[in-house]
């Protein structure tokens, strides 16, 4: 299995292909994606990283997950621990329940 963290701060967008696409095909591939605009050394925004990565590794059939559930750690899904979500938090919370209700598996 490959097992990767990608982050806007990385430049990985060039070379997606080369770091895990090209070999996705072959074996059991999981990403680890985020973005934090607060945080300087990782930056991002869902126009410009998010979303195109999103993209990319659905048209690959890539899994992924989105870290970190804290707001402490980043790239931050919360504010605060009263589970108040950062931009990155809304827009993978909205891209899972998408994907689940297409799917048809259980509640959502």
């Amino acid at each position: 299995m490959l097992s990767a963290n990608v982050y806007n701060n990385t430049n990985w967008m060039k070379s997606w292909d080369d770091a895990f696409g090209n070999v996705a095909s072959q074996i059991p591939t999981l990403i680890e994606v985020g973005f934090d605009l607060d945080d300087p050394n990782i930056g991002g925004t869902v126009e410009n990283f998010a979303t195109p990565l999103l993209n990319y590794l659905e048209e690959k059939n890539i899994g992924w997950l989105a870290w970190n559930f804290s707001p402490e750690w980043p790239p931050k899904l919360l504010l605060d621990w009263n589970y108040t979500s950062t931009d990155a938090g809304n827009f993978f919370t909205k891209n899972c329940m998408v994907k689940c209700k297409l799917s048809g598996i259980g509640r959502c």
